[in-house]
C-alpha cells in the first residue's frame, strides 16, 4: 500500500513495472509526526473556517461580509502553509533505490530506482499521499562508454608504442611523453583529491591538461566534480559560520577564538542559572537568555522559532535584539511588570513578515529576587515546571492559553484577552525550569530481539470526497515510546536527593541491561540536574547494535560525555572506544533512535 508508505518512519514499499517487483526503503532516520499532526490540525481548522465563512457569505451584513473575507484570507494562508509543511515532508523521503552515490561510481550496482512523493490535501481527508513519481535509471551505458574510451587510450596508446619501436628509440621516447605525462598529471590531481580533507584547499586547483582529446576531456570532468565538491564544503562553512553567529546571541560561556562552549553558568547572592544548548548541524530557531535588570529585578527568555534553517535564525536573532532592547534601559519605575508590550512586539514583528507557517512559542519570566515574587508572560508555551525545595518534588503550573507569536496580530489577540501576565511564588529553594516540548517529546522507536522496529496496524478514519461518507482506513506506523514527564521529574528528584535513577525502556532489545545512574557522588546542584535530563535523554535513545562496525561511531558534547563517564553504570559498555581529536568525544558502535532534541 504505497499510501500508507509515507504515513511512519522505516517503511518499505513495492513498485511493480512490468514483471518485477522492487521494494524500496524509506531511510530510517526520516521522521515527519510532527508535520503530520500539524498537517491534520491545519486541515481541520481550513475546513472549520470554510465552513464560518460559508455561513457568513448567506449574510447581506457588510461587517459579516467583511468578516467572511478575512476568513477566506486566513483560509488561504492556512493553505499555503499546508502545501510548505507538504513539500517539506516530500522532500525528505526523495531518495533512490538502492542509494546513488554522486562521487563514485558503482559496478556492481548499475539499476537504480529514484522516487519522489507527491503530497497534496484534496478535502478533508488525512490522506495526503497520492502517487509516488518513479524513475528507473541504469548507469550501465556510462560505465561501458568509459571502458571503451580507456580501452581505446590503451590501444592508441600501444599502437603509438608499436610506431615508437620500430621508429626507434627517440619516437618512442617522444610519443610516451606525449601521452604518458597527462595520464600521470591526472593519477597525481586524484590522489591530490583524496588527501585534501578540507575541500575547500582545493580552490584555484584544477589540473590542467592542454590536449583536446579524450584525455582533456577527463581532466574537464574532474575538474567540475571537484568544483562541485567544494561547492559543498562551501555551503557546510556558512553553516558553521551561521551557527557561530546565532551562538552570539546566547549567554554561552566563552571557549575563545570566537566560539562558545554548550553551557551557559550565572550565580550571585541571589539566583542562580545554568543552561545546556546542543543544537542542530546548521541554524535553528531554539533561543534563551537571561539578565539581572538591577539589585531586585532578573528576566529570562525561552524562545523556539518554527522550523530550521537560515528562517528560523533570523527570527530567532530578531527576538534576541528586541529583548535585548527592551531591558536594555528597563527600570521597574518606569516600566513596571507591564511586560506583555515587549510580547506583543515580538508577535507583531513575526505576524507582520507574513511568511507561511512562521511562528515562535516563547515565555518570559520577570522575577523579584527579594519576595521571590515570579511574573510570566506566555505565547504558545503555557506550561511551568518548578522543583519545590520544601516538597523536594516537581510541580507544573499550567498559564492561561495564548496563541504562538506570529499566527494573529496583537490587535485580534487583545480581543480575546491578550497575552497576560500572571503571577506564582518562588521560595528559597525552588528552581524554576524552561525547556522546550521536545525533551518531554523525545521518542524511540520499539524493537524486538533482533533489533527490529516494531510496527502496528492503526484505524484512520477519512471522508471520501467522491461519496461523502467517513470510512475507516488501515495504516501500518512504527510502535514508539515517550520519553515523558515523569521521567524528567524523576530525574530532576533524584538529582537533588542524590539517589540512583534506573532507566527503563519498554521491551528493551537488550533485556539483560541496567542502564543506572548513580548521583550520590554528585552535589545535588541545578546544573547537574540539567546535565542529567540531556544525558539521560541522550541514552534513551541509544541502544549498542550487536551488528555495529568498528569505525561507525556517533558525536557527544564533551560535557554530555564527561557526566556520562562519572555516573553512567553502563559507560565502559557504551563508549567501547573514543575519538578525542575533534571537539567532540564519539561512542562507538552506537545508534540513536530518533532525532536530536534540544534542552535549556
Amino acid at each position: 500500500d504505497i499510501t500508507n508508505s509515507f504515513k511512519g518512519v522505516d517503511k518499505s514499499f513495492a513498485i511493480q513495472a512490468g514483471r518485477e517487483v522492487r521494494v524500496m526503503v524509506v531511510p530510517e532516520h526520516v521522521s515527519d509526526d510532527d508535520m503530520v499532526l500539524m498537517a491534520r490540525e491545519i486541515s481541520k481548522k481550513i475546513e472549520e473556517l470554510t465552513q464560518e465563512a460559508t455561513q457568513l457569505a448567506l449574510s447581506s451584513n457588510e461587517e459579516d461580509q467583511s468578516k467572511m473575507q478575512n476568513l477566506s484570507q486566513i483560509t488561504r494562508d492556512l493553505r499555503n502553509n499546508l502545501d510548505a509543511n507538504l513539500e517539506e515532508i516530500a522532500n525528505k523521503y526523495r531518495s533512490s533505490y538502492p542509494y546513488f552515490d554522486t562521487e563514485k561510481l558503482d559496478r556492481s550496482q548499475m539499476d537504480y530506482i529514484f522516487y519522489y512523493p507527491v503530497l497534496y490535501r484534496q478535502g478533508a481527508s488525512d490522506n495526503y499521499l497520492h502517487c509516488v513519481v518513479v524513475a528507473e535509471l541504469s548507469t550501465k551505458e556510462l560505465i561501458q562508454n568509459l571502458d571503451n574510451e580507456i580501452k581505446l587510450i590503451i590501444i592508441f596508446c600501444a599502437f603509438i608504442a608499436l610506431i615508437a619501436v620500430v621508429g626507434g628509440g627517440f619516437g618512442a621516447y617522444f610519443f610516451a611523453s606525449i601521452l604518458v605525462k597527462p595520464i600521470k598529471k591526472l593519477e597525481s590531481h586524484v590522489n591530490l583529491v583524496g588527501r585534501t580533507k578540507n575541500k575547500l584547499d582545493l580552490r584555484g586547483k584544477d589540473v590542467k591538461i592542454k590536449t583536446k582529446d579524450e584525455i582533456g576531456n577527463l581532466g574537464e570532468s574532474i575538474n567540475n566534480m571537484v568544483h562541485d565538491m567544494i561547492a559543498v564544503a562551501e555551503e557546510e562553512e556558512l553553516a558553521l559560520d551561521g551557527k557561530a553567529v546565532q551562538k552570539a546571541f546566547l549567554p554561552l560561556v566563552d571557549a575563545g577564538f570566537n566560539n562558545k562552549k554548550t553551557y551557559a553558568e550565572y550565580k550571585d547572592n541571589d539566583v542562580e542559572c545554568f543552561g545546556y544548548y546542543e543544537g542542530e548541524s546548521g541554524v535553528s530557531g531554539d533561543y534563551f537568555d537571561y539578565k539581572r535588570l538591577d539589585e531586585q529585578w532578573f528576566v529570562a527568555i525561552k524562545c523556539d522559532a518554527s522550523g530550521h534553517g537560515i528562517p528560523a535564525a533570523i527570527i530567532m536573532t530578531v527576538v534576541a535584539t528586541i529583548f535585548r532592547r527592551y531591558f536594555n534601559n528597563w527600570t521597574y519605575q518606569k516600566n513596571g511588570i507591564n511586560f506583555n508590550k515587549l510580547v506583543e512586539q515580538i508577535n507583531d514583528f513575526i505576524e507582520s513578515l507574513g511568511l507561511k507557517g512562521k511562528f515562535a512559542t516563547l515565555i518570559i519570566c520577570l522575577l523579584n529576587m527579594k519576595n521571590g515574587e515570579l511574573y510570566m508572560c506566555n505565547a504558545g508555551d503555557n506550561l511551568v515546571h518548578i522543583y519545590d525545595g520544601s516538597q523536594r518534588k516537581m510541580k507544573t503550573i499550567t498559564l492561561s492559553s495564548a496563541p504562538t507569536a506570529g499566527i494573529f496580530s496583537s490587535d485580534l489577540v487583545n480581543m480575546k484577552g491578550g497575552f497576560v501576565i500572571e503571577k506564582t511564588q518562588l521560595n528559597k529553594g525552588d528552581v524554576l525550569y524552561l525547556y522546550t516540548d521536545g525533551i518531554e517529546e523525545s521518542t524511540r522507536r520499539i524493537r524486538n530481539q533482533k533489533y527490529q522496529v516494531q510496527q502496528q496496524n492503526v484505524e484512520v478514519k477519512k471522508m471520501n470526497p467522491k461519496t461523502h461518507k467517513e470510512e475507516v482506513e488501515i495504516k501500518t506506523e512504527d510502535i514508539k515510546e515517550e520519553f515523558g514527564t515523569e521521567r524528567i521529574e524523576q530525574i530532576i528528584e533524584k538529582v537533588f536527593s542524590k539517589q540512583k535513577f534506573v532507566l527503563t525502556k519498554e521491551k528493551n532489545p537488550n533485556a539483560t541491561e541496567t542502564l543506572e545512574f548513580d548521583f550520590s557522588k554528585g552535589q545535588g546542584t541545578i546544573s547537574e540536574s540539567i546535565l542529567a535530563l540531556a544525558s539521560i535523554e541522550k541514552v534513551y535513545r541509544m541502544y549498542k547494535n550487536p551488528e555495529g562496525q568498528q569505525n561507525e561511531y556517533i558525536k557527544v558534547d564533551k560535557k554530555i560525555d564527561e557526566f556520562l563517564e562519572k555516573h553512567f553504570s553502563e559507560y565502559p559498555v557504551y563508549a567501547g572506544k573514543k575519538n578525542r581529536k575533534s571537539s567532540n568525544a564519539k561512542l562507538r558502535r552506537l545508534r540513536t533512535n530518533s532525532r536530536r532534541r534540544t534542552i535549556r
